[in-house]
């Protein structure tokens, strides 16, 4: 039996873990499939979209955010880490308690 042959019966065999709380299996999510809302925190041209989880949940989640140009969110906290990937444009982002624009920095896609 060759090496490649012994793999796939060894992964046929094994257990499989799930990705997600409640989720048996890999998944992959199209960008056709994404459900993008408006968010009420937002101004409204801002939209959202939950791709994996749920925010207000125990667990990982994966948020896209769709933004348009000039667009601003006021400064707020969040409880929990953030992990920021700008898809494209500039993504302008500061840290404190009140808006600042000489504090910004850019991260650039």
């Amino acid at each position: 039996m060759s090496q490649r042959a012994r793999a796939v019966k060894q992964a046929e065999q094994s257990e499989v873990h799930p990705h997600q709380l409640g989720q048996e299996v890999f998944k992959t999510i199209l960008s056709e499939d994404v459900d993008w809302k408006p968010f009420s925190a937002f101004p409204p041209s801002v939209r959202l979209a939950v791709v994996v989880g749920q925010p207000a949940e125990p667990g990982p989640y994966t948020i896209r955010v769709k933004m348009p140009h000039d667009e601003k969110l006021m400064p707020h906290k969040h409880p929990e880490d953030r992990v920021y990937t700008v898809i494209s444009g500039i993504f302008y982002i500061g840290l404190g308690d009140q808006f600042d624009r000489s504090k910004l920095e850019a991260s650039l896609a």
